[in-house]
């Protein structure tokens, strides 16, 4: 017998106006202006100090997004629910995380052994990942880990988070040097989750919040330009914290910014665009026109486009495919 649930209000569903399109810009902030510009000249030109830190902010809120929607649904610790579970995440991510690597490994992106080693979710703990695939790699180990988040109390959840943290920073220190990035964003999905369980979104208006919050972007700033290890664990203030303010402005758009088909249209791509941006950036390179004000406008008004239509279809068509399964007679 497992054991019960402690019971909570169900957080935001996917549709939650706010968290859309709080999911669409981040997502295109990430594809459309980071990785869009590492492109044009020495693909350094458009990084700087500041932007690092933003990075740090823009991805923790995503991770934290994510552990948010993810802790909505109910879970009991048990073998066929926690099954059903993680069904229900590795199908909607890991086939498709499969076709990126493997289009990584074709274009010279990655070699076979990052690819399998990434496949098998081990790169955060034994780096490194193919380029951008590491967020997907440690996505995934957040799901593998969820179950120990989103069952039982809000007390033995943060009891788990903690000491899945410390876990890592043991291996780090006495196991080997592992990609800290990992530690950076498994904080802000716990956060997401230890936030959604709580059942109350008013715990983004508090005050006493919103000030930690912000000393916490002004301490995750200060150290950027620190040695990697210690960076990584400074912003993870920030990326549980700053996600409480970005979805309290967010929630003050009017619907008519949040609730159209432009947000639709890029949730919607922003899984498929995520994983295969890399490899339509690098294909569609070939064409690029001299210049490097000509190649902005060709990666804004050509590349990227493309990869957004192109993502959308092929979600689409993914997400029929999985509907066409789950329709199918089970066999006798």
């Amino acid at each position: 017998m497992g054991f019960a649930l402690h019971r909570w209000t169900p957080a935001a569903g996917p549709r939650d106006p706010a968290i859309e399109a709080a999911r669409a810009l981040l997502m295109l902030y990430v594809i459309g202006y980071l990785h869009l510009g590492s492109y044009v000249g020495d693909g350094e030109t458009h990084v700087g100090w500041a932007s690092v830190g933003i990075t740090q902010l823009v991805l923790g809120s995503f991770t934290f997004i994510s552990g948010y929607l993810l802790a909505a649904k109910p879970l009991r610790f048990d073998r066929a629910e926690v099954t059903r579970f993680y069904l229900r995440r590795f199908i909607r991510i890991y086939p498709l995380f499969l076709v990126a690597l493997t289009g990584f490994v074709a274009l010279g992106l990655t070699d076979w052994h990052t690819a399998a080693r990434s496949a098998l979710g081990l790169t955060m703990f034994w780096p490194w990942s193919p380029a951008t695939l590491w967020y997907v790699v440690m996505l995934l180990v957040c799901y593998a880990v969820a179950p120990l988040l989103l069952a039982g109390t809000k007390r033995t959840a943060l009891a788990a988070s903690l000491t899945l943290l410390a876990f890592m920073a043991a291996w780090h220190q006495l196991v080997m040097r592992m990609d800290l990035r990992m530690a950076t964003q498994f904080a802000a999905f716990a956060s997401g989750v230890l936030v959604a369980r709580m059942g109350s979104r008013q715990l983004r208006v508090s005050p006493a919040i919103g000030s930690a919050a912000i000393a916490a972007i002004a301490l995750q700033f200060f150290t950027t330009g620190d040695p990697v290890g210690e960076s990584a664990w400074t912003a993870i203030p920030a990326v549980c914290l700053c996600p409480l303010l970005l979805l309290r402005w967010m929630d003050t758009w009017p619907a008519a910014c949040t609730q159209n088909r432009v947000i639709h249209f890029l949730s919607h791509a922003g899984l498929c665009a995520y994983l295969f941006h890399r490899i339509a950036f690098t294909f569609l390179e070939r064409w690029a026109p001299q210049g490097e004000l000509m190649h902005w406008l060709w990666l804004l008004a050509v590349s990227l486009p493309v990869i957004l239509v192109a993502s959308s279809l092929i979600q689409t068509a993914y997400d029929q495919l999985l509907l066409v399964r789950h329709a199918e007679p089970k066999s006798p």
